[in-house]
């Protein structure tokens, strides 16, 4: 999304008090989730749970802040 322009988006903010968080790339922790039972935990899972077996590849510092992607996680509930 990097192409578009923030004004671009006027859906996203008509809709959304947080849309800037909803327009940066999100991560996910595809390998822990394997059970739809995973869609009633309330808490994030911990940093250990988003290594990718697929790109060996482990979660940045960044990527992984409890405070933005929990409230990624409440801006979609709302």
């Amino acid at each position: 999304m990097n192409n578009l322009e923030t004004e671009q988006f006027t859906h996203l903010q008509k809709t959304f008090d947080e849309e800037e968080l909803l327009r940066r790339k999100g991560v996910f922790p595809y390998d822990w989730f394997n059970s739809l039972s995973k869609f009633e935990d309330t808490q994030l899972p911990p940093k250990e749970e988003f290594y990718s077996k697929l790109n060996d590849s482990d979660i940045s510092l960044e990527d992984f802040n409890p405070g933005i992607l929990s409230r990624v996680c409440q801006t979609w509930v709302k």
